[in-house]
């Protein structure tokens, strides 16, 4: 389980989130990735059948796709999720807008802010990750017309050039930290809990 510090996402604001997943073992339910801790949140979940489920909900269900067979998890995959700063949600999987079906494209146009309590990807109910994650990164900026240069044609880049508020490379090796290269600096660190495995196998 890794725990962020606060990051407020307000309806205000202008945000991207952007990150790597990957999972080796998709016979068993992970959820969820940066869950707002409220009533309030941004979920990725993995059903027992390997289906990919994302859903945005703030008191009520505002963006989902539904079970996706056809994202196969076992293989590094990118989620970029962005924000216009005045109500229009975009979500994109692999460097393309997300398909929502039953629900329509992966759009949606709301007011609401996220909840404020810090961002966690780990445990949810019953549901224990097995998975890996990599490049997390948090924007003060809509860059859904940077998604390319996000995606970077599956692999892993460098994304400074995009001045990324928050940016958790991955890149220790091992502790109870990951540092943010991100501009608010240090102090923005992620703290570990129930010691997770670094890896060397990265978005390539």
């Amino acid at each position: 389980r890794i725990a962020s510090s606060q990051i407020t996402l307000g309806s205000a604001d202008a945000w991207t989130i952007s990150f790597w997943y990957k999972n080796d073992n998709v016979s068993i339910d992970d959820s969820s990735l940066f869950n707002g801790n409220g009533s309030d949140y941004f979920r990725f979940a993995i059903n027992a059948s390997g289906h990919v489920d994302i859903l945005v909900y703030d008191g009520g269900m505002r963006l989902r796709t539904g079970p996706q067979p056809t994202i196969d998890l076992r293989n590094w995959t990118h989620m970029a999720y962005t924000h216009d700063g005045s109500g229009l949600h975009k979500l994109f999987i692999n460097g393309s807008i997300a398909s929502f079906s039953p629900y329509g494209d992966g759009t949606a146009t709301y007011t609401s802010d996220f909840s404020n309590e810090g961002w966690i990807y780990g445990r949810a109910g019953s549901a224990k990750p097995d998975a890996y994650l990599d490049e997390v990164a948090f924007f003060a900026s809509d860059l859904s017309s940077s998604i390319s240069t996000l995606y970077n044609s599956g692999v892993a880049g460098d994304l400074s050039s995009l001045n990324p508020t928050y940016w958790y490379r991955m890149e220790e090796g091992s502790g109870s930290s990951v540092a943010n290269s991100g501009s608010v600096g240090s102090g923005a660190d992620l703290v570990t809990s129930n010691s997770p495995t670094f890896s060397t196998d990265i978005p390539s």
